[in-house]
């Protein structure tokens, strides 16, 4: 029988770890996940299809339990299985077009699921205007077809077809807000205050050389606007009448009012076929327009752009005296503007604005001021706007807010502030209308790098304009302002998150998004990181933000080098390079590179292929590393020259180095922080001595010994190296007092540590033992034999303690501890037997012992042993020497001796 799962879970888990809580909370935006409990989170994700399978450890069983009986709009069903390591497998099968997002926060710690529509929430529809609401609104129109039109009630036969007749109106608005899951509750944006202890005053400086995307300014709006007629359309029918005209004609209302526009056309071709000239032409030629028209306004492809506006204008030369001309006149030259054709837009305006008496003259005024203005024609612009101001009080103060405007566009930012500071001091009663003013004032703030009165701007902004069609950029900017501050991340991902689901589908949400995955690209997994990529390149809002394609395309190599997939990344900012020699962003393109091509080699030296490291520098330092001023370049590749006992070259890296740091004022050396691997001056005069005095320059390394001026700031292996050369180089230099300082410093830095005490030990016995006191020299060797003696052979240095051992048997002998030193020697014999160590010099000195004290027999059987030593040969024939050499004096002792006359 199969055991529930729940039940086996319940079984594996360890109840010591089993501690992660979960919380959900279905919301209006996102089914919202909270887990909480751990510090660090052990997690991965699987998408297939609809199912979502999350593997995370420490879940409690009581936690998976509820949410196997979770009930959700978003999700069908939850289900929980065995995973990796006994963890939980959690499944969730969501239902039709629905996302899963998931993130990590610091403080409190807690790993976050978020489950929402993958579609943009539509637009509730503005409410038609029906014929006689607009009849009752407008003088009764001229000409006998559209009497007749307009006389056409709703009770007669109703046919979907609404030209984009002009009205009152104003801008369509979503009639239901976006829900914030994160703080709606907070309608003053109190969230986004912060002290001045929060900011980093450095910060900004890692953001001076990212692509600076300038959102759209907020013109003042020209009423009515392309929107305005989308948005007032007036419904008009054709009476039914018993003929194939007429029903021609009403199904070809009837497709274009179901937006069938294609289709349309279509059987507009085949009426024509049939009817070439008929009674409904009019209604029928403005028809085909409307249809182009829409279509240009869905898929925004010019050629339908061109096709509407050439039918206006053929209808308003056909059709002299129709009603509508002054409207559609006025669409034309609004099109074109929308558009952003303005020269076409301008000569338009100028040919239709010489009768003052004309329905939309002072908004054709206002229109040519805003070609003026787009073109950059400052002075022309001015003008309109200053005749407007004076002539025209229902447009003067829209005409005086657009001053600030002109000077915006021209990027002369200080005359904008000032013009716009200047209109609210003139028009204080029409702020309702001054929304250009205060979010164009935001973003000038933003880009003259005043981000604290920028970030008090935006939120002034959205707490004045809460549903203005700018708030997705407002508070995308305030969360840029954030990072930009150096604020927590904490508070940056919020305010992303909060631009995320706030305005899905606009042009900030999608820079949330970005940022969002940028900073988690390191730990998605490859399917993942490609889904994100994709969306990064397809989604980006070229229409919306200038320069957002080279934005993108500058993520995306960010997001193959974090992954350290470098040559993806090098590949995007090569071609970049090749294709933009005269980009304003080549110089960031090159940074990038080198910053690429700095971190492969990093990588390839702490992974210890530093051959391959120099190898892949040689092939680009006359390419792309050309002109590369970075300092860790340097630095790295001196390591990797040091690890392979390049000692020279090693040093000329390093100074070089050395030299570029020392060139940089107090800003370039923040910047250089902030981008570059932590390296200070510091780290490279200790790397220095240290390959200086690997050559015997004892000179050179203790100037640069003596150059370090924070060793408390150098981490636990430079503080290592730094007292292990310190004090060698006094030692040699007879400087025996500061070398013991240094040691001693080394030994209550390693206390606890007894494996690393034996060197410092050693070379502190040496130093006493120069200095000629023997007492001291003694006591530091026992120490060091004592720490030998109680360690795992396996994990000391051989080198090391040979040579320790071998200098204590030598003091030790040398002081007439004879037997300690014998003692000494044998335990050398009995470590290093059957080792690649030699020997032979060792047995000969305890040989000697024995012999020196007498003990012939002893020093004979050590002696003996040579012969099965390598590389003995020299030390045999000493030993032979001297036992020939004691034989021989035994024989002249005994003949020495002899009575006279005696014969042998």
């Amino acid at each position: 029988m199969k055991l529930n799962i729940l039940a086996v879970l319940m079984l594996t888990f360890n109840t010591a770890w089993a501690k992660v809580q979960v919380i959900h909370k279905t919301l209006k935006e996102a089914t919202h996940f909270e887990l909480t409990g751990l510090d660090q989170w052990r997690y991965f994700i699987n998408r297939d299809g609809k199912t979502v399978s999350v593997n995370v450890q420490g879940v409690t069983p009581e936690e998976l339990k509820n949410l196997e009986n979770f009930k959700d709009k978003r999700i069908f069903k939850v289900s929980v299985e065995t995973g990796v390591n006994n963890a939980a497998l959690i499944k969730f099968q969501l239902r039709e077009k629905m996302s899963f997002f998931d993130y990590q926060t610091d403080s409190p710690s807690m790993l976050v699921f978020d489950i929402f529509s993958s579609e943009p929430k539509p637009k509730k529809l503005p409410k038609k205007v029906t014929v006689k609401e607009f009849v009752s609104q407008k003088s009764k129109p001229k000409s006998k077809l559209a009497r007749d039109l307009a006389s056409i009630v709703s009770d007669k036969i109703k046919i979907g077809y609404q030209p984009p007749i002009l009205g009152k109106g104003g801008t369509t608005k979503d009639e239901e807000k976006q829900y914030n899951i994160l703080d709606y509750t907070d309608k003053n944006y109190d969230r986004f205050l912060i002290a001045d202890n929060e900011i980093n005053p450095d910060a900004y400086l890692k953001f001076e050389q990212e692509v600076l995307l300038k959102f759209p300014a907020y013109h003042t709006k020209i009423r009515p606007t392309l929107d305005d007629l989308d948005s007032n359309k007036t419904q008009y029918h054709v009476e039914i009448e018993d003929n194939e005209e007429n029903q021609m004609t009403r199904l070809l209302l009837r497709l274009y009012g179901d937006k069938n526009y294609a289709v349309t056309l279509k059987t507009f071709g085949f009426f024509r076929e049939k009817f070439p000239t008929s009674k409904y032409d009019e209604i029928l030629h403005i028809l085909k327009a409307d249809t182009y028209y829409n279509l240009w306004r869905k898929d925004n492809k010019n050629i339908d752009f061109e096709s509407a506006i050439g039918l206006y204008k053929e209808h308003l030369v056909r059709y002299p005296n129709s009603p509508y001309k002054d409207k559609l006149a006025y669409l034309i030259g609004v099109a074109y503007f929308e558009n952003k054709q303005y020269i076409e837009a301008l000569n338009h305006f100028q040919s239709i604005s010489k009768n003052k008496e004309a329905s939309y003259y002072w908004q054709t005024k206002m229109y040519m001021a805003g070609c003026y203005k787009m073109l950059k024609q400052t002075d022309s612009a001015l003008q309109e706007l200053t005749e407007i101001e004076n002539n025209y009080p229902p447009f003067a103060h829209a005409s005086r807010f657009a001053r600030g405007d002109v000077y915006f566009v021209a990027n002369q930012l200080d005359k904008a502030l000032s013009e716009y500071n200047e209109a609210l001091k003139k028009y204080p009663k029409d702020l309702k209308n001054a929304s250009n003013i205060y979010f164009n004032s935001a973003e000038i703030n933003y880009l003259q790098k005043d981000y604290k009165k920028s970030l008090t701007e935006f939120r002034n902004f959205l707490k004045t304009f809460p549903d203005h069609e700018h708030a997705s950029y407002a508070m995308g900017r305030i969360a840029k302002i954030l990072d930009v501050l150096g604020v927590s991340q904490e508070k940056v991902l919020k305010a992303n998150l909060e631009t995320f689901y706030r305005y899905k589908g606009t042009p900030a949400s999608y820079l949330s998004k970005v940022k969002i995955n940028v900073d988690r690209a390191q730990s998605m997994k490859p399917k993942e990181a490609l889904q994100v990529i994709g969306e990064i390149e397809n989604e980006a809002p070229v229409k919306e933000i200038e320069d957002v394609k080279n934005y993108a395309m500058f993520k995306v190599a960010d997001i193959y080098s974090v992954r350290k997939e470098y040559e993806k990344a090098q590949g995007i900012l090569y071609k970049f390079v090749k294709e933009n020699i005269n980009s304003p962003h080549l110089n960031l393109a090159k940074s990038k590179i080198y910053h690429v091509l700095t971190s492969k080699i990093n990588d390839l030296v702490e992974s210890n292929k530093d051959m391959q490291a120099i190898q892949y520098y040689l092939k680009n330092k006359d390419t792309w590393l050309k002109d590369n001023q970075r300092i860790d370049s340097d630095y790295i590749l001196g390591q990797a020259y040091e690890k392979i006992h390049l000692n020279d070259d090693a040093a000329k890296f390093y100074e070089k180095a050395l030299s570029k740091l020392k060139q940089l004022d107090v800003s370039d050396e923040k910047r250089r922080i902030l981008n570059e691997l932590p390296i200070d001056e510091d780290k490279i005069h200790l790397k220095l001595a240290k390959n200086y005095f690997k050559e015997d320059n004892l000179k050179k390394a203790s100037i640069h010994l003596d150059n370090v001026k924070f060793e408390s700031k150098l981490n636990s292996t430079e503080k290592i190296e730094y007292n292990v050369i310190k004090a060698t180089v006094n030692e040699k230099e007879a400087k025996y007092d500061v070398a013991l300082v240094q040691l001693k410093k080394l030994c209550d830095f390693w206390s606890g540590k007894p494996e690393l005490l034996i060197e410092p030990y050693y070379k502190i016995s040496k130093i006493y033992e120069l200095q000629k006191n023997t007492q001291e020299a003694l006591l530091w060797s026992e120490k060091a034999i004592k720490l030998i003696g109680g360690a795992k052979f396996e994990s000391l240095n051989k080198d090391l303690v040979r040579e320790v051992l071998k200098y204590s048997a030598e003091l030790e002998s040398k002081n007439k501890n004879y037997s300690k030193a014998i003692g000494i020697y044998k335990q050398i014999i009995e470590k290093f037997t059957g080792s690649d160590t030699p020997l032979a010099s060792i047995r000969y000195s305890l040989g000697k012992l024995y012999f020196d004290q007498n003990d012939v027999r002893g020093a004979e059987l050590v002696w003996a042993l040579l012969k099965e030593e390598k590389d003995a040969t020299l030390w045999l024939k000493m030993a032979q020497e001297n036992l020939a050499q004691m034989k021989w004096s035994e024989k002249l002792k005994r003949y020495v001796r002899k009575p006279a006359g005696e014969t042998k």
